[in-house]
């Protein structure tokens, strides 16, 4: 079990890694179906790891796939790579969970769309002694001990750096505002559910926040805030 762990993690880890260094344009873009991708050379143990992103047309989850492939011949085992055509389609997420598990794979690294979808299968993982391991936005209010890992992006202080390189554009504008002519910023997010978005929505906020009101305390923030 330490072993598999620690391969899931290395895994993952290479996933976050190469997506967060990502090229415009992927060396290997990924086919239009799950794939099942063997290694180089046979894995010693015949190591199986299910890969489960939250989609799989996007370009950064190309770039998810193109690591997760490098990481399964560097590391010697086989994985399978999926994600919904949709990152609205949880449901389908869902499923390729269900069926995934069904193949009594040795890990499976998630990024899951919502948590609370999947709180029989992280369950049922955890009763099997199947380690699951987050990436991208993790598995926020996942049970305790239900997932073992989390690779993901500090989302708040990154969106706190879109804040700052935001704030010397508008500083004029806010500081020109008053009481009965504010500014005021709307935040629109992509979801309400991904931890990924929702942390680089309280982070915008709640930065941009903190910097208007050192300037002019006539400022509003719509959305964002919990």
């Amino acid at each position: 079990m330490k072993k598999t762990l620690a391969i899931l993690l290395a895994l993952v880890m290479s996933v976050a890694l190469l997506a967060a260094c990502a090229d415009p344009a992927p060396a290997t873009p990924p086919p239009t179906a799950p794939v099942d991708t063997p290694a180089d050379a046979p894995p010693a143990e015949d190591l199986y790891i299910a890969v489960i992103s939250k989609g799989f047309q996007h370009q950064f989850w190309q770039a998810v796939y193109e690591g997760s492939r490098r990481a399964a011949a560097d590391y010697g085992v086989r994985i399978t790579f999926e994600g919904p055509e949709s990152e609205a389609d949880i449901h389908v997420q869902v499923e390729m969970v269900n069926t995934r598990l069904g193949q009594d794979p040795a890990g499976i690294a998630l990024a899951a769309l919502a948590t609370d979808s999947l709180l029989e299968q992280l369950q049922a993982a955890y009763d099997r002694g199947i380690p699951v391991v987050g990436f991208d936005s993790g598995i926020p209010d996942a049970p305790a001990g239900q997932v073992r890992a989390t690779a993901s992006t500090n989302n708040i202080a990154a969106a706190a750096i879109g804040a700052d390189r935001m704030f010397p554009e508008i500083e004029a504008q806010l500081a020109a505002a008053t009481s009965a002519n504010p500014a005021v910023f709307v935040v629109l997010s992509q979801d309400a559910v991904s931890e990924s978005i929702t942390g680089r929505t309280q982070g915008f906020a709640q930065r941009m926040h903190e910097l208007a009101g050192e300037v002019n305390d006539s400022v509003a923030i719509i959305g964002g805030l919990p």
